[in-house]
């Protein structure tokens, strides 16, 4: 591992040499900032009772440096942030961080993948560039995360107009909602989704509840037919319509669940990975293999065009959803005055099996 380390950071470094990158140090003894999380603070021996911070990023001094003329900058650097240790969270970690100026996020985009490429068959693993740009209001409509794990193959899928009059209340009830609620649904196709027992579907509902929603309703075909939480709520229109909807041809497992668009995407989008996962790990049914494109490949792909401000409902009014320091996408100018909620951002992170591992915007 640490030949590995070392082997990855001098491939970083000379990828930016190359591309006439300067490398510069930043003072980490520095006055606290606004960030994400909590500094550490140091004691000042020559002013009593006075702190340095250690810095959660380098922000403040790499803008410093792009303003006052150095238009590439990278540095390998130490960040320091004070929060709970998780597994993907340290006190204290190295990130590669890079400034361009007078560029647009393709630029941006076309000097990472290269590197991306360059450090994956460090490890053996072999991708090719263009990375998939995925928008954000699609990936959380079809994965119901903005770091979506591509090798999973399932999608979300919205149901809501199946049900207009159903018998089950609580799918009719969304479906006459105008949009405000939605019926939205995970299919997993083959032998072993369709045999799932009571004991397993009972763990995915109390997982689903933990998430705040009120059950997991489903509907199961397997060798005898139709199982189903609500099946005496279903009438045979509405299971062929629901099969069609959900191109199922034999057997396989629904999950749905019923809720606002950020309700249903929060449920679905931690059981979309959770349950494709716990199937494939049967080996016992050829299907499954549709579930996962290749577990052992890297999926890289770039999620874009977040939101740029989001309402806040203890002050009553937007702000920036990630900081304030982004371009509103330049599409979306007219918007900031009449619609500021549905205005996009230049804002872009790269994502790698499900997990956000770099990320940036246009200033």
């Amino acid at each position: 591992n640490m030949q590995l380390r070392s082997e990855a950071t001098n491939l970083i470094r000379n990828h930016f040499r190359e591309l006439d990158f300067i490398e510069v140090e930043t003072p980490i003894l520095t006055k606290s900032t606004p960030e994400g999380a909590r500094d550490y603070l140091v004691p000042s021996r020559v002013h009593p009772g006075e702190f340095f911070a250690l810095p959660q990023s380098p922000q403040l001094f790499k803008q410093l440096l792009q303003v006052s003329g150095f238009e590439r900058y990278i540095q390998i650097c130490r960040c320091f942030r004070d929060e709970d240790l998780r597994a993907d969270r340290q006190p204290e970690f190295t990130q590669v961080d890079v400034e361009m100026s007078f560029v647009r996020q393709e630029d941006v985009q076309g000097v990472i993948e290269p590197l991306m490429v360059k450090l994956a068959k460090v490890v053996g693993k072999e991708v090719s560039v263009p990375f998939l740009r995925l928008p954000f209001r699609d990936a959380m409509a079809w994965y119901g995360s903005d770091k979506p794990d591509l090798r999973c193959a399932i999608k979300i899928q919205d149901v809501t107009g199946l049900f207009a009059t159903s018998g089950f209340n609580l799918f009719r009830a969304a479906a006459d909602s105008q949009g405000q609620r939605r019926v939205r649904a995970l299919f997993f196709p083959g032998e072993a989704a369709g045999s799932l027992s009571r004991k397993a579907l009972d763990a995915y509902q109390e997982q689903a509840k933990q998430m705040g929603a009120g059950g997991l309703p489903y509907a199961k075909w397997g060798k005898d037919g139709l199982s189903s939480s609500f099946k005496k709520f279903l009438d045979p229109s509405e299971e062929a319509a629901l099969r069609l909807r959900l191109s199922v041809e034999g057997e396989g497992l629904v999950v749905f669940a019923v809720g606002t668009d950020a309700q249903t995407s929060k449920v679905l989008g931690d059981l979309r990975t959770k349950i494709a996962t716990d199937l494939s790990a049967t080996e016992k049914d050829p299907v499954l293999s549709t579930l996962f494109h290749d577990k052992n490949a890297y999926a890289f792909l770039w999620v874009t065009d977040f939101p740029l401000l989001e309402w806040n409902e203890e002050h009553q009014r937007f702000i920036a959803s990630h900081h304030p320091f982004t371009s509103p996408h330049p599409d979306d100018m007219d918007l900031l005055e009449t619609d500021p909620g549905a205005c996009r951002a230049v804002a872009y992170d790269l994502v790698l099996n499900g997990f956000e591992i770099g990320g940036g915007s246009i200033r």
